[in-house]
């Protein structure tokens, strides 16, 4: 929660009883002062403000601030694999660790020298633009939508509605923003980007409805199922043992 230079003074009085109120109202103004950044001014945890030597801080979400895009490209080239993967296999259920294994190894070993280079330039150009785009936000309140960038399902695509509506019909979870980010020109697109942007959608459920059943809920069925398979029968002094067929 951190603490002023002075908050951590309490003024003696000699009654053990006033003195302990004290240090419980103290403690108290330092977990209100945690909860409430506002009232921390230039110690607040969301600050954007860095200071040399000091933890990175988490900046607080804003809804209306500039989308970031990825921070290097293969975190670019990630999402794009995987809204791919998702788009060729529909009725399977997606597993995100297993999809990133499968993208790490065609990252490492199925593309050039020239293709990575290309998602690293990307990336790079991506948030050059992003940075710039914040400053004029945090100056202004509002900004110009990217002009080099596009994230397919966002608000600034103009099949965006439709793509939620298809979402919503296919139980997503989720239907914001998700999709992968492209360049705009399609000029500049690679063949994969051009493929994505033929998607009918980029916003897929979590799983197919013909399994939407977790796994957890498929493994205490079996559980339950190889419990019941075996026979009650009564041996002794009413004692029962569990006779598997």
């Amino acid at each position: 929660g951190g603490h002023s230079n002075t908050d951590h003074i309490i003024t003696r009085s000699g009654c053990p009883r006033l003195d302990r109120q004290a240090e419980w109202r103290r403690g108290l103004k330092r977990r209100t002062k945690a909860m409430v950044p506002e009232s921390r001014g230039q110690d607040r945890w969301d600050s954007t403000t860095k200071i040399k030597g000091s933890r990175r801080r988490r900046i607080k979400g804003d809804a209306s601030a500039p989308p970031e895009p990825p921070p290097s490209g293969y975190v670019t080239f990630v999402g794009q694999m995987t809204c791919k993967i998702r788009h060729d296999r529909p009725n399977e259920r997606h597993n995100q660790v297993k999809v990133i294994g499968e993208i790490s190894s065609l990252w490492k070993s199925g593309l050039s020298a020239a293709e990575r280079g290309h998602y690293d330039k990307f990336a790079t150009e991506a948030q050059t633009e992003y940075r710039r785009l914040f400053d004029e936000y945090k100056a202004t309140g509002s900004y110009r939508d990217t002009s080099q960038f596009l994230r397919l399902g966002s608000s600034t695509e103009d099949t965006a509605q439709k793509q939620r509506r298809e979402a919503i019909r296919k139980g997503a979870s989720s239907t914001s923003s998700r999709g992968p980010w492209v360049r705009r020109d399609p000029a500049q697109r690679n063949a994969l980007e051009r493929e994505l942007c033929g998607y009918d959608t980029v916003i897929f459920p979590q799983r197919p409805a013909e399994v939407d059943q977790p796994d957890w809920e498929t493994k205490r069925e079996e559980a339950s199922k190889k419990r019941g398979s075996g026979k009650t029968t009564t041996k002794g002094k009413g004692k029962k043992r569990r006779v598997k067929l």
